[in-house]
């Protein structure tokens, strides 16, 4: 089959929604022989595409020269990135046979009504669930209304119009099964999994941390990371200085907010390392990890950087999501609540665990082989490859 892959993220950031993007195109351009990328490139220099296994993957790299003027009152006549336009000039020219759009947000801006056109089969990739990420990662004033608007109405349209509709978590599955009823047939749980393949990750060391070292990590800029940060100071720190008088919390990534680095000061036993360049190693040091988010959707990619070290996890149940299999495995415990952080936390320090076994139990389940053996599953299961 002749499959065409469009994407909105830049593919070299390092980030948790390109992160799945690496792992999503290099399945499919593994899976397919005859693959085509359409992706948005840098104006200033090359994406590093070094991540790829299939090197015949055709390479369409699509420029945006707009100016800031030029994309605000794109928004508002339903343009909300770059590639409707270069979508349908492509299309014009090529015949696929199967279309898969990462991101539903991809689908806007006539996307997704020039593959509809082209009579291909499509594939969605959703993130998430539009309106959870919208709530909790507001745009500018000066854009939000048009901007939400038709975020949502391109997550709608590509549920209705995908022959099959993938998602991360099974939270978010059940979310749009429930509502799209008629389409229920055409979702899968495809999961998330590493881009890299395992044998070839450069990971630091694995050390033998001192006790009672706690990281919480994330781009503590980003206001779904720092409300869930301050709430944890406020609300949960407490309960761990409780039950771990001992205790040590490092707090890395990018851009820590002045709320939090106030906030942080106020405590002797919680350290900020902030914008660190190599955040494995920071993570490294700790023996447990935490994650406090409690809003939003999709899956909290933050957490596989413990897991892939070997370190055990005490998450917010909506940060659980997604790792099921973590949790069954007895490897990641949750909490809603500071009574039932109180429990997470005793259960997550009787436990003896090592760092191998974790390791082990994230392999099985997140290393890039488990996810293209799966996606490939799913795919096979509808008709999509033979």
């Amino acid at each position: 089959m002749k499959v065409l892959i469009i994407t909105k993220h830049y593919l070299d950031q390092k980030l948790g929604g390109p992160n799945c993007s690496k792992a999503f195109v290099k399945a499919i351009s593994a899976i397919y022989n005859d693959c085509t990328l359409i992706y948005p490139e840098h104006n200033d220099h090359k994406t590093d595409m070094s991540f790829l296994i299939n090197k015949n993957i055709k390479l369409v790299p699509c420029y945006d020269s707009r100016s800031k003027f030029r994309k605000l009152t794109d928004v508002y006549l339903g343009r909300i990135h770059r590639f409707g336009g270069f979508v349908e000039d492509f299309l014009s020219n090529n015949v696929f046979d199967i279309v898969f759009i990462d991101h539903s947000f991809t689908a806007s801006s006539g996307v997704l009504d020039a593959v509809v056109k082209a009579k291909s089969m499509i594939v969605t990739l959703h993130h998430n669930v539009e309106k959870d990420y919208i709530k909790d990662n507001q745009q500018n004033i000066l854009f939000r209304y048009p901007y939400n608007h038709y975020a949502l109405k391109a997550e709608h349209e590509a549920i209705l119009k995908s022959d099959l509709n993938l998602t991360l978590t099974y939270s978010d599955n059940d979310n749009f099964t429930c509502k799209y009823k008629d389409k229920a047939g055409t979702f899968e749980v495809m999961g998330m999994f590493e881009y890299e393949n395992r044998d070839n990750v450069v990971l630091p060391q694995m050390s033998v941390p001192q006790d009672n070292v706690f990281v919480i990590s994330g781009a503590l800029n980003a206001r779904q990371t720092e409300s869930a940060v301050m709430s944890f100071i406020n609300n949960y720190l407490p309960v761990l200085d409780k039950v771990c008088p001992q205790n040590k919390v490092i707090i890395t990534g990018r851009n820590p907010s002045s709320g939090i680095v106030a906030a942080c000061v106020k405590h002797g036993n919680v350290t900020i390392v902030p914008n660190p360049d190599d955040i494995l190693s920071v993570i490294n040091e700790g023996k447990y990890y935490i994650c406090p988010l409690h809003t939003g959707s999709g899956l909290k990619l933050r957490i596989m950087d413990g897991l892939r070290l070997g370190i055990p996890v005490l998450a917010h149940d909506v940060s659980c999501r997604g790792y099921e299999a973590i949790v069954k495995d007895g490897f990641m415990f949750g909490y809603s609540d500071v009574r039932s952080f109180e429990k997470g936390v005793r259960e997550l320090m009787s436990a003896s665990l090592s760092r191998e076994q974790v390791l082990e139990s994230f392999t099985s389940h997140f290393s890039y082989k488990a996810g293209e053996c799966k996606l490939a599953s799913i795919l096979k299961k509808h008709r999509l490859l033979y």
